[in-house]
């Protein structure tokens, strides 16, 4: 599930906690980011585990919380949905080996975001 953001929010962000709440409608948004879980951060309060696009060194890990409930920063608003669609074709087909690819796993492991986390 993917998302619409304010940008300078996340230029302010360090990691190590939540993203500060704001009203949805403060903000334009300008930014896109994807939404790759859910969890219970410190205390028990429920979140979005979300990714950015902006590499591992920025906020925990590349990834960042939200509240769940609270719409902050539009992130329950401005939701998008990807719809994949089967084809029914061999792996080898559907995933040829690239650079990209060749042996790798592209498969969140939840361990490394420190929290219990649902993929």
């Amino acid at each position: 599930m993917g998302g619409g953001f304010n940008k300078f929010v996340f230029q302010l962000y360090i990691g190590g906690g939540f993203i500060q709440k704001a009203k949805c409608a403060d903000f334009e948004l300008e930014h896109a980011a994807t939404t790759i879980g859910y969890g219970k951060k410190k205390h028990g309060i429920d979140v979005w585990v979300i990714k950015n696009s902006w590499g591992s060194s920025w906020g925990d890990n590349g990834f960042f919380f939200v509240e769940i409930g609270k719409d902050s920063y539009c992130t329950e608003h401005y939701a998008y949905a990807i719809i994949v669609k089967y084809y029914n074709i061999s792996s080898a087909e559907a995933y040829p080996r690239t650079k990209m690819n060749r042996g790798k796993s592209h498969q969140l492991d939840c361990e490394h975001i420190a929290m219990d986390c649902y993929c």
